[in-house]
């Protein structure tokens, strides 16, 4: 066992004996948690399971500054609009903060009811939440920066050519993949103005009868097709264009919407023939912080397990960040309003200063994936 280690074990050690002396007189914090976990098709009870994970490893870390954190999911059925259902019961509840949906269209919906009371997503990225109350915030970056890595990806790292052709096949019910998909045809026909980009769009509900054909006509060896969708559609997608085609390695591209291989259908769905898949994301289990390593060591602790998935770490990131504003000297009948009031100060003073800069490259095969690059992205304030 080496010294770090051996440091490690002895300070968490110590730091349970301060959490049992001062339990009794920790202040509590209320956390909504406010998202259609138990719903959504690219959930499984694994995340869930993890989700909750992250939760307890927060709770445990929380500790450490005197806050005793209760939590309650608040959870709805997969109906865009079933989320309203859920509001007035949040509210009855009085939450110190609230841990809003990882869905962008399910987010934005929020904000007529919610005025003043912070509310945080993990992963909510479509353009519209820039345009959202100061109180309103999401952990990841918006989805023009995913384009961008996206681009440069293609353009510096995949093949350092241009690619004549390009199909950008999207689902019009979903804000973010809409998002992704016009942001990368921008930014690719400004770099590469010669380039044929083609856009196709379909309804979700139509993924498994859509006519391939009409999606992939005229496609040739070695185009792109990208596909900026969630989980279970991008899976059937991949699935029947790959099958249609007829060929070997074609090569896809899409986004964080595919979900990590516990919980994805991509890499899942059988195919005839063989292909290429990358899934660039704004979060990874080998991002290299101190946070992320702080995270590891006490979920290693607690769970005896190694961390092989983001869901749990980024529901930790987002109660700590916003307990992270907290003054020293904070007042338990006001916790509502300093988080609220200490965190606009400090996205007032840098927008981006809890989002990370890098994005990860992760190649899917036989339903694992594996890094393959990091790209780091320029960040404009606004």
């Amino acid at each position: 066992m080496n010294n770090f280690k051996i440091k490690f074990i002895t300070l968490f050690i110590f730091i349970l004996a301060i959490i049992k002396i001062n339990i009794a007189n920790a202040a509590i914090i209320k956390i909504a948690i406010l998202d259609g976990l138990k719903s959504a098709k690219i959930v499984s009870a694994n995340y869930l399971l993890d989700y909750n994970k992250g939760l307890e490893v927060a709770a445990l870390n929380a500790k450490l500054r005197g806050l005793t954190i209760e939590y309650k999911l608040f959870s709805y059925d997969k109906e865009r609009l079933s989320i309203l259902n859920q509001i007035q019961n949040v509210k009855d509840w009085q939450p110190d903060f609230i841990i809003g949906p990882r869905s962008s269209d399910e987010f934005v919906l929020l904000k007529p009811y919610f005025t003043n009371t912070l509310v945080i997503s993990p992963i909510a990225t479509a353009a519209v939440t820039e345009n959202l109350p100061n109180n309103f915030y999401s952990m990841t970056l918006p989805d023009i920066y995913l384009a961008q890595a996206m681009v440069k990806f293609i353009g510096e790292i995949l093949d350092k050519k241009q690619r004549k052709q390009i199909y950008v096949i999207t689902a019009v019910d979903c804000i973010s993949c809409l998002n992704i998909g016009q942001d990368f045809t921008k930014y690719y026909t400004k770099l590469h103005p010669k380039a044929n980009l083609i856009n196709k769009n379909f309804f979700s509900n139509d993924v498994e009868t859509i006519d391939i054909d009409s999606l992939v006509y005229g496609y040739k060896n070695d185009d792109l097709i990208v596909i900026p969708n969630t989980s279970y559609v991008s899976a059937i997608l991949i699935a029947r264009i790959t099958n249609y085609l007829k060929m070997n390695n074609i090569t896809f591209i899409g986004g964080d919407q595919w979900g990590s291989p516990k919980v994805s259908y991509v890499g899942k769905v059988k195919t005839i023939y063989p292909y290429n898949a990358y899934r660039i994301i704004p979060w990874s289990v080998d991002e290299k912080s101190h946070s992320m390593a702080v995270f590891k060591q006490y979920y290693w602790e607690l769970y005896k397990q190694y961390l092989d998935n983001t869901s749990a770490y980024l529901s930790y990131k987002t109660v700590m960040t916003a307990i992270s504003v907290l003054p020293k000297d904070y007042i338990q009948p006001n916790l509502r309003s300093q988080l609220l009031d200490n965190f606009i100060i400090r996205i007032k003073a840098n927008p981006h200063t809890f989002h990370s800069k890098i994005y990860y490259v992760n190649k899917v095969e036989n339903s694992q994936e594996n890094i393959i690059k990091k790209i780091k992205i320029n960040i404009k304030n606004k």
